[in-house]
């Protein structure tokens, strides 16, 4: 190996500081399979009666509606002994038993329900799905039941129908409400008629006997709700030759369509993670907690978990403007909960505090959430948490800048560069300029490398002085 290659020269100077967001949300399905698209798709599609719950070893599992009630959730597999009432595609047996995948998004049957079951075979073995598929209830199906019943005589009338459903309605399991009253328009493009249907007690909503056209399908929300996602409309053409076809996004074809509409609660909650100087934070995550879920409330990062959750990001490159956005969420009381990433040297590694300012979950203000709103809450962070930035340049020994260096900010006392204890990163562009915001009186090791070469890391002490640090740095053989 060559000595000194590599001459690296940081400029690091220590000043003033001067954050938006997406909203997650745990088990979200983005789009049911239309009808033929699960008929076509399944080995066996029948009505039917479950009779018996057996677990993964064929024995009969008597306790899980009361595990259910209790609010256990069950991981692991189910399977259910059903019996046949009606039966559209697949051998025509009296009994049939179906495997299910248990989690935190899908739950298993109760014994009695009656439902229209689309199967698959993997492994000599049936399973279906209750997130994200067309496995339902009888009672929600009706149109599913009418459309299998034309194929089967191979007839079909043209007609659009479809469902809305209102996402989010619980918490921890996350729910789904099919809403009634709501109107769907379906306008005709070639004479621009309007056709006019209501969802009803089912959410379902149904166009019989349209003539052949194409028609936009949307539907006319009260101002409490807002469409889930992209699904804004649809784009049906309605022929008499074809069953059916999927042309591409919102785009159909055929006697029979399908057009399933996903709605949530119109309200946003918004605001600024500030520290102690009413400079706004990047590196955030902001919770909102259901009441009556405090006394569940763990030590694991916010982060976590999923629900009601908002990480800080730039939401415009060319804005300074940032903060967090929680969006339709279900109507109720909460606590807002903010966690930061704090490596301060007496070794805690996140600070997590409560609206308005507490560490102690049960006096934090609570804030009623109702299905249309706006409100704007911004968080300050405590008198010890004053932003600051690292910032520098990276260049060659020449000066040149180094385009296309890492810089990484390391956060304990230790100069090993390891994933597990990376705050930051920055890649330079052709400047060679990097910057972090970080913490005031925080002690950081800021590690750089370009190519296969890496050097020497530095301690910085991050205070409140404006000073300019000048630091020279050389490869060696033993970090090559």
């Amino acid at each position: 190996m060559k000595r000194n290659l590599l001459k690296f020269l940081l400029l690091i100077t220590i000043i003033f500081l001067p954050t938006w967001a997406k909203s997650v949300f745990a088990c979200q399905c983005y789009g049911l399979p239309t009808p033929y698209q699960a008929f076509k798709e399944s080995n066996v599609v029948f009505t039917g009666k479950v009779e018996e719950i057996l677990d993964s070893e064929g024995n009969k599992v008597e306790d899980e509606e009361k595990r259910r009630e209790n609010g256990e959730i069950f991981e692991g597999y189910r399977f259910y002994r059903f019996a046949v009432d009606e039966s559209f595609k697949g051998d025509k047996k009296q009994e049939v038993v179906i495997g299910l995948s248990l989690n935190m998004c899908q739950f298993g049957f109760k014994k009695g329900d009656n439902l229209l079951v689309y199967a698959s075979e993997d492994e000599g073995k049936l399973w279906t799905g209750t997130f994200c598929y067309r496995t339902k209830d009888i009672n929600e199906t009706q149109d599913d039941i009418h459309f299998l019943r034309e194929i089967l005589q191979n007839k079909s009338e043209p007609r659009i129908y479809g469902s809305v459903r209102l996402d989010n309605v619980g918490f921890n399991p996350p729910q789904l409400k099919f809403v009634e009253g709501i109107k769907i328009v379906a306008q005709s493009l070639k004479g621009k008629r309007k056709y006019i249907a209501f969802t009803d007690k089912n959410g379902l909503y149904r166009f019989n006997k349209l003539p052949n056209g194409t028609y936009i399908v949307s539907p006319e929300l009260p101002k409490k709700y807002t469409l889930s996602f992209w699904l804004y409309k649809e784009k049906i053409k309605l022929v008499s030759e074809e069953i059916y076809e999927h042309l591409g996004y919102e785009e159909f074809w055929g006697k029979s369509a399908y057009a399933d509409f996903r709605i949530a609660w119109n309200n946003k909650v918004t605001g600024k993670v500030l520290d102690a100087e009413s400079k706004p934070l990047e590196h955030a995550t902001v919770r909102l907690i259901p009441i009556d879920k405090i006394e569940q409330i763990s030590e694991k990062p916010l982060e976590d978990d999923e629900y009601y959750k908002q990480s800080l990001y730039p939401i415009n490159p060319q804005s300074k403007i940032r903060g967090y956005k929680i969006s339709n969420t279900a109507p109720g009381k909460y606590i807002l909960a903010v966690e930061i990433y704090a490596p301060f040297s007496d070794g805690k590694d996140r600070f997590r505090m409560y609206y308005p300012q507490t560490t102690d979950p049960k006096q934090s203000k609570v804030i009623t959430i109702g299905e249309f709103g706006e409100q704007s809450i911004d968080i300050k962070l405590p008198a010890e948490f004053i932003l600051r930035e690292i910032e520098g340049s990276f260049i060659w020994q020449d000066g040149t800048p180094v385009n296309g260096g890492w810089i990484f900010l390391k956060k304990n006392n230790s100069p090993k560069l390891d994933d597990n204890y990376l705050y930051d990163k920055e890649k330079t562009e052709v400047t060679g300029k990097f910057k972090f915001k970080v913490f005031e009186n925080t002690e950081y090791w800021i590690h750089s490398e370009v190519d296969l070469f890496k050097a020497k890391p530095i301690k910085v002490k991050v205070g409140k002085s404006n000073e300019l640090i000048k630091i020279s740095i050389s490869t060696t053989d033993n970090n090559q």
